[in-house]
């Protein structure tokens, strides 16, 4: 062997040799002496540090071989036959340094045997992982009568833990336990099934009100969720599905024109004299650029903020806080540092809270400043507020979060985020938060987690897209789907119609169901001008539909989102009223059209609503709105809020003259059958309207006041008269009036000094113009019915009749009672669609009748009685005829 191959093999083995070496696991630490000591006696521990004393006593006590202890708590037990029991399962000892951010968990199964001998086990297979406190529950049926037998189990545990969070290898617990093995344990429980079933005693939940209701509701009353509500002004509402589409999902709508309350927020109305060009002009309403309470109304835990005008401007006054129910001001803020966009309540859920994060939050625009809704301040020297926030299209999540997804290109790739709000900050009040797509953060909770990334997730589209695409989210369905568009999409709005528009557009859609985030669905081109001029724009899309309008004879046309296929076409709406032509060719467009509940409604300047069938395109029902004019058929008509099956509209005109147009009304209809539900004068802006907790909220351009329409409180008087005698009757009157806020306003106080009446809801409209707009008296009002209850001198109760009051609110009822005793009154008015109950309670007592007089016995008349006292009054009578008849023949002769 030459020199050179011997040097060639000298290297081969060390490189071997140090390979080899390079691969036996090597412990570099130097152990101190209890550590050592530990091990040399069968410690379990392998680590590159020294053990801990915790350590070292769970070696010393145990040999690494921890007993455990495990218990349930099952209920109920008693149970019957086909009920289910519950059994929450958890072993004393939390595990240690568990978290949400990690995964240190318990693992537990429960052993069921039946009375007939058969076991099941819970669950059929794997294991029920516990949360951060070592807890977990599961439930059982039980499918014959007997005792159950049933075997709670802690799975045996060995601790290979060494970390906290998510920041990897750290000191301390659960490195304490590292090597540890939690020895299984188990506990038995006997559960007896029997036949009948049992009925929890518990209070479950409590009744919906019966009677006037106001903010704070009791936090028992949790089934009040179904008739209240919250006016975020987000994509919880407002833009719902789609920009300004407008939907209130919770809670109640009113059924009836009824006014809580009336607050100017700046001079309006007739201006006064006839000095001016126009007879009786009136100040100016802002309209399409100066517009009032233009998508700024917020409506939070029964308080209504928005903000007043200043001089020309639609906005730019004071911030006001009002409460929703009586107009009283909770809070004016004429300096605040940034403006309320929406409100923000978070439903926030860890080992230590639960519920929705005090005090819920008022942020500007895109989580910019937060403001308290309470108090309209912000908090410390530097408030709470988000920097960095990307843009995108928004959905509200399943506990209020914020989710805005976002298409971008990164490299040769393009991604779909679906950004977080909640993963960014929970429960902070102060301080800035970096947003970020790109920044991973801390959120800021009582409970810290650990670094997050600001988003749910992050995943490439399946589909290569051509790097010079440009898309557009156009709607986004939480958990559902994503509509694109790439390039330009001929769109409802100012300058959407040309001769030059784009021949076709290309529309796609995005899978966002879990699992199947980022799966592209189909890809289409679309024409969108047509050799005759016309064209087609693109107006919405939501509830697995999207829709376009061919322009200029506004005919609708529906397609499938999921395939993007044509479902169908419509009648040109233009043929109803081609004024219509101008409502989607201006800014006004977004409040033209909405979709709810399987409905496409449109509205605008046709001056009709339609409702189509969204899947078919069947013309469902239609209301027309007549001026009796000459130049405009009918009154403008714009979708302000649709809520509680109920579509509210209102009007609005680029730039009303002056006088406004008389006539103008808030119309209410049924979204399934287009039947009115109410109607009252009223030019309310459709921007301005909020609804939440049962009451519509506008801006009045007629007298630019901010106008509550919901269903108010009564008040009910009677009197009776105090004593009758059994046989007589009984006069019960009284009255039923309106006791809600508006009606203590100056100017009603001092028309209706008696109270306002409360009236039917048929009259309800035109007495609420008369009320509050200064419109002529009703003459056929009709007032409310009242029902006359007594309980008698028996202890019998009976309802004796009702009766109607006038429009005066009086009411009178006559009875005659039929014992003797006293009676208690009472008058109940039951409530309408515009007014809660109301009952009021008197009473009188019915003294016995007067004893008739005992008649005197007759007496037998005399012989003088009979005879001689007649004959002298004879005598008597014929001197004094004589003594006449003489007189009277002397008078003849002087």
């Amino acid at each position: 062997m030459d020199k050179k191959t011997r040097l060639s093999t000298i290297f081969a083995i060390l490189l071997i040799v140090s390979m080899a070496v390079s691969m036996i696991p090597m412990v570099t630490a130097v152990y101190d002496n209890p550590t050592q000591t530990a091990i040399n006696q069968g410690m379990n521990w392998d680590l590159n540090a020294n053990a801990s004393s915790i350590r070292l006593d769970m070696w010393n006590r145990y040999q690494d071989k921890v007993p455990t202890w495990v218990y349930a708590v099952i209920s109920p037990n008693p149970v019957g036959v086909g009920q289910k029991f519950t059994m929450v399962i958890y072993n004393p000892m939390c595990p240690l340094g568990s978290s949400e951010g990690n995964d240190i968990r318990y693992k537990y199964h429960v052993e069921i045997t039946t009375p007939s001998g058969a076991k099941e086990r819970l669950p059929a297979s794997g294991s029920l992982v516990s949360d951060s406190t070592g807890t977990t529950y599961t439930s059982y049926t039980p499918t014959a009568v007997g005792s159950y037998t049933v075997n709670v189990v802690f799975e045996e545990l060995k601790w290979t833990w060494t970390f906290t969070g998510r920041g990897g290898f750290t000191t301390g617990a659960p490195i304490d336990y590292y090597g540890v093995t939690l020895l299984s344990s188990n506990r038995t429980y006997t559960v007896t099934v029997q036949e009948e079933p049992v009925y929890p005693t518990a209070i479950t939940s409590y009744p919906l009100p019966t009677e006037y209701w106001n903010r704070p509701i009791e936090g028992q009353n949790n089934q009040w969720g179904q008739i209240s509500s919250n006016w975020l002004n987000s994509a919880m509402d407002r833009n719902y599905g789609s920009t300004n589409n407008r939907i209130q999902t919770q809670g109640t709508g009113p059924n009836s024109g009824h006014i809580l309350w009336t607050k100017p927020t700046e001079d309006g109305g007739v201006v006064g004299g006839d000095w001016y060009p126009k007879d009786g002009d009136t100040f100016n309403a802002g309209h399409q650029y100066q517009t009032r309470m233009q998508d700024t109304s917020i409506i939070m835990h029964g308080r209504l903020y928005y903000q007043e005008p200043i001089a020309w401007s639609g906005g730019g006054g004071a911030w006001v806080c009002v409460d929703l129910k009586t107009g009283e001001e909770i809070w004016r803020n004429r300096t605040m540092s940034a403006s309320p966009s929406f409100g923000y309540y978070y439903a926030f859920d860890d080992m230590n809270q639960h519920g929705i994060v005090n005090p819920g939050w008022l942020f500007s625009n895109n989580f910019g400043t937060a403001i308290n809704p309470r108090y309209g301040t912000t908090y410390g020297s530097t408030p709470l507020g988000l920097t960095d926030v990307p843009s995108g299209t928004e959905v509200i999540g399943p506990k209020g979060e914020a989710l805005r997804y976002r298409i971008q290109r990164e490299g040769s790739i393009w991604r779909l985020y679906e950004w977080n709000s909640s993963r960014v900050f929970t429960s902070a009040s102060t301080g800035s938060q970096n947003a970020s797509l790109y920044r991973a953060v801390v959120p800021s909770t009582t409970y810290t987690a650990g670094a997050l990334p600001t988003w749910d997730f992050n995943v490439t589209l399946s589909t290569t897209m051509p790097s010079n695409w440009n898309p557009t989210i156009r709607y986004a369905a939480y958990g559902d789907v994503l509509l694109c568009s790439n390039g330009t999409l001929p769109s409802a709005g100012t300058g959407s119609l040309s001769y030059h528009n784009v021949a076709e557009s290309t529309l796609f859609a995005v899978s966002l169901k879990p699992g199947q985030e980022g799966q592209i669905l189909w890809t289409k081109n679309y024409p969108m001008t047509f050799t005759d001029g016309s064209q087609n724009i693109f107006v919405r899309a939501g509830e697995g539909a999207f829709v376009m309008q061919h322009m200029p004879d506004l005919a609708w046309s529906g397609y499938d989102i999921y395939t993007g296929n044509k479902l169908w076409e419509g009648a040109a709406e233009a043929d109803e009223n081609p004024f219509g032509y101008f409502s989607w060719v201006s800014l006004m467009n977004v409040y033209c059209s909405s979709i709810y509940d399987g409905k496409l409604f449109t509205t605008g300047y046709t001056g009709r609503v339609n409702a189509y069938d969204l899947y078919n395109g069947t013309l469902i029902w239609t209301q027309e709105a007549p001026t009796g004019g000459e130049i405009f058929v009918d009154y403008t008509l714009m979708h302000g809020v649709t809520a509680d099956g109920k579509i509210y509209i209102g009007t609005h005109e680029h730039s009303a003259d002056t006088p406004l147009l008389k006539g103008a009304k808030v119309r209410v209809y049924d979204v399934d059958t287009g039947e009115e539900v109410w109607s009252m004068i009223g030019w309310a802006n459709p921007v301005s309207m909020a609804l939440a907790d049962g009451v519509l909220t506008y801006w009045n351009n007629y007298d630019h006041q901010v106008y509550a329409v919901g269903k108010g409180p009564s008040s009910t008087t009677v009197q009776a008269t105090d004593v009758i005698q059994l046989g007589n009757s009984v006069m019960i009157k009284g009255t039923v009036t309106d006791v809600s806020a508006g009606t203590k306003q100056e100017q009603q106080a001092a028309r209706f000094p008696n109270g306002v009446p409360a009236v039917s809801d048929e009259s309800q409209s035109a007495w609420m113009e008369y009320v509050y707009m200064q419109k002529p008296r009703p003459t056929n009002v009709t007032g409310v019915t009242v029902d006359i209850n007594v309980i008698d001198a028996n202890g019998n109760y009976r309802t004796i009749g009702s009766t109607t009051a006038d429009a005066e609110g009086f009411y009178s009822f006559n009875w005659v009672p039929d014992i003797e005793g006293k009676f208690t009154v009472y008058a109940s008015f039951g409530g309408s669609e515009s007014y809660w109950p109301s009952h009021a309670v008197t009473a009188f007592n019915v003294d016995p009748a007067p004893e008739a007089a005992t008649p005197q016995p007759t007496q037998q008349p005399s012989m003088a009685d009979t005879y001689f006292l007649p004959a002298i009054i004879g005598v008597i009578v014929a001197i004094i005829a004589v003594g006449l008849l003489t007189i009277l023949t002397l008078r003849k002769h002087p």
